[in-house]
């Protein structure tokens, strides 16, 4: 039996949870790809001001890399403006890969902005970043381990709809593409944690 490429990446990242639930002191950087309290935005303010740019692509583990890292900061960004432009503009769309996360996350932000809400602050710190390998397709998974600070959903008005508590091991996993001379977000999953 054949299973589809995002049967594979969802087993994959089951599979990397237990994992990376198991490991021990999440302090220490672990693997050739980790890279330890890098900001994924400055401030928010700066999150809102300012979409980040996207890197330059190199088809190599560094290019990979440095993508990875530029989601972590475009969902920060997306989720403090209500902006899924960015991450929209590099969702992989064709016969073969087709980013339905990126599609969820547009409705989910059309859905906060009808209702006036934002995030804030919306800040991720990149704690460990992983290359958890190849899953088909030419798709490439990383993983993130990030912290944050205690957040709130709040309207224009500020009202508090909701309260996140800080977390020093919130996931983000995303599958990457390279295609076309471009990288491509082939969809990603992310997993609260204290």
């Amino acid at each position: 039996m054949q299973l589809s490429p995002a049967t594979r990446l969802v087993a994959l990242l089951a599979t990397l949870m237990v994992a990376l639930t198991a490991c021990g002191d999440d302090e220490a950087p672990e693997g050739p790809l980790a890279k330890k309290s890098e900001s994924a935005s400055a401030s928010p303010t700066e999150a809102a001001a300012t979409a980040p740019p996207v890197p330059r692509a190199t088809d190599n583990e560094a290019g990979r890399k440095a993508f990875a890292r530029w989601f972590v900061k475009a969902l920060a960004y997306g989720n403090g403006t209500n902006d899924p432009k960015p991450i929209n503009a590099v969702a992989a769309n064709d016969d073969k890969v087709s980013c339905s996360t990126c599609r969820a996350y547009t409705k989910f932000l059309k859905g906060q902005e009808s209702k006036g809400i934002t995030t804030r602050p919306s800040t991720f710190e990149i704690r460990k970043l992983f290359n958890t390998g190849q899953i088909g397709n030419g798709v490439h998974a990383y993983s993130a381990i990030v912290s944050h600070p205690a957040a709130v959903d709040v309207k224009e008005d500020g009202t508090v709809v909701k309260k996140y508590e800080a977390s020093n091991k919130y996931l983000i996993e995303v599958g990457i593409r390279f295609r076309g001379g471009a990288y491509e977000i082939a969809g990603w999953k992310t997993t609260g944690g204290t």
